[in-house]
């Protein structure tokens, strides 16, 4: 009797170190733009495009007053105490959904939420003592602010906040539904970008200082995202499971 070869195991999916890399080259550019902007002679002075932006917003917002209103609503979100509000009911959400095992919502949710949240914002507060720039002129100013002007501390809060909840949302979607998750990330964003342009209409930042918190924000999230796919990765490597339970999007609780 011929016996039959072994069945050969299962090839292991390719390493995701392509994931770090191109993660790796995203957070150098975003450091290289950001370090433009906030070199000492952009942020000393505002440049031209600045300058023509705020121009054109002080010379036009006043015939747009609903316009004007949306804004000042839409600037409400990244104020310190409706930020830390809505930053704790998502904590406290992600906390409860994990402790009923509901919508695949691991154990460190909660936590990596609170993290992120908590270090973009004191990112925001040393950048700002770093760079000391000046905000616009008072006058042209809807709003009353009393920091410093980079980053804008608003736009980093967005960034971080609607881009950590697109991803939470977007884990709890099924993949079936792919519509439904491409939607929600762009609502996410789509309402983190109004939040940063209402601090330019409301004359409180100039655009670089928009563009450099966003950029921020959207760096650091990238940072705590690939910490946590290396964490993962090699608590899957521990277990023995490999690789392919990180491709899973039905990833097994903690």
């Amino acid at each position: 009797m011929i016996s039959e070869p072994p069945t050969s195991a299962p090839a292991e999916p390719p390493p995701i170190l392509w994931i770090y890399g191109v993660t790796l080259l995203l957070l150098c550019f975003i450091g290289l733009v950001c370090g433009e902007i906030g070199h000492s002679g952009w942020v000393d002075e505002p440049t031209d495009f600045d300058n023509f932006v705020h121009a054109w917003v002080v010379r036009h917002r006043g015939a747009w007053p609903d316009v004007t209103a949306l804004f000042r609503y839409a600037t409400t979100f990244g104020n310190p105490n409706v930020a830390t509000f809505a930053t704790g009911v998502i904590g406290f959400g992600l906390y409860f959904l994990q402790r009923r095992g509901l919508a695949r919502v691991r154990r460190a949710e909660p936590l990596v939420w609170l993290g992120a949240i908590l270090g973009g914002r004191f990112m925001s507060i040393l950048l700002k003592l770093l760079y000391h720039r000046e905000r616009p002129p008072q006058i042209h100013r809807l709003v009353m602010e009393t920091t410093y002007s980079y980053p804008s501390g608003h736009s980093v809060f967005a960034a971080v906040f609607f881009s950590m909840l697109a991803y939470v949302i977007a884990r709890m979607i099924p993949p079936v539904y792919r519509w439904l998750r491409i939607a929600a990330v762009g609502l996410c964003m789509s309402v983190a970008v109004l939040v940063a342009a209402s601090r330019v209409w409301l004359g409180v930042h100039y655009p670089t200082d928009v563009l450099g918190g966003l950029l921020l924000g959207i760096g650091w999230v990238l940072t705590v995202w690939v910490i946590r796919l290396a964490w993962d990765d090699w608590r899957c490597s521990r277990r023995g499971q490999g690789r392919a339970a990180l491709l899973d999007d039905r990833w097994p609780p903690d």
